[in-house]
């Protein structure tokens, strides 16, 4: 078979072209004609016999790959149109039309003019997902949120009251090297605050916050529940008694154990 065969339009097959085209995924074998398929065929036989061919088809390949850049002209009509360059001479200056805007200042590490946001759909695009992400702006001194901070001011005294039904005893801040942090009923009194009030192991600071919410946003006037006073009263009777039994720490923290399964098995 000859190296070259003609297309159905009438133009020449050139083979190395033609191979590096498909090899490249550049064309389609459904897009080409039955003899344009087999003669594609024989080339593929042959570039997997002759390495000379198949030389000349990876070159092609190399070339046609986008991160290659080709030169639109070659060497020498490079240099014969380096011949013919003329420089500009001297002379008047032509008139030229004045700006229609000026120019803009220096652009800044960091900043995005508009006209990149247009142009740059992924800088655009980042920015959106930035703005996305972030948590719902609110203008300085908005009705929310200085209706969120009353609120929170208020919830922290309803908090502080609370404590004080439950009877839990009142913590001194001492600063780390104070002598008092070594005392055993400070240490009791302090880990008994953060398993009642910090931690809220009978959940009883939880329930109070959501039943106040719920009046809150009801617009009505807060009142507890018969469940929540309840669990109040047995809780500040509890301490109430643990603190003036005249038991040592560990036989205290005992009958706290005691306490939490009963208080378990009555409300949960």
């Amino acid at each position: 078979m000859a190296k070259s065969e003609n297309k159905q339009d009438g133009s020449v097959f050139n083979a190395v072209e033609e191979v590096a085209n498909y090899l490249n995924c550049r064309t389609k074998r459904e897009e080409m004609s039955v003899n344009n398929t087999r003669v594609l065929d024989y080339w593929l036989g042959v570039m997997a016999e002759d390495p000379k061919f198949a030389a000349k088809v990876n070159a092609r390949r190399s070339q046609l790959s986008p991160e290659r850049k080709m030169s639109l002209f070659t060497k020498e009509e490079l240099k014969k149109a380096s011949r013919h360059h003329v420089s500009e001479g001297g002379g008047d200056e032509p008139a030229r039309q004045p700006r229609l805007w000026k120019d803009p200042p220096v652009k800044p590490k960091g900043r995005v003019y508009a006209h990149d946001e247009i142009i740059s759909s992924d800088v655009r695009l980042e920015k959106i997902q930035r703005q996305v992400n972030q948590p719902y702006p609110l203008p300085k001194n908005s009705p929310q949120i200085e209706e969120d901070k009353y609120l929170q001011q208020e919830l922290r005294k309803q908090k502080k009251s609370l404590e004080k039904r439950l009877n839990l005893p009142e913590i001194p801040i001492l600063r780390k090297d104070d002598p008092r942090r070594k005392n055993p009923t400070y240490i009791f009194n302090s880990w008994l605050n953060d398993k009642i009030a910090m931690c809220d192991n009978f959940g009883v600071f939880n329930q109070f916050q959501r039943e106040y919410y719920q009046a809150y946003n009801n617009g009505e006037t807060f009142h507890e529940s018969v469940g929540l006073l309840s669990k109040i009263n047995v809780i500040g009777n509890f301490i109430s008694n643990l603190q003036t039994s005249g038991l040592t720490d560990w036989n205290k923290r005992r009958e706290l154990g005691k306490f939490v399964e009963e208080y378990k098995e009555r409300y949960f």
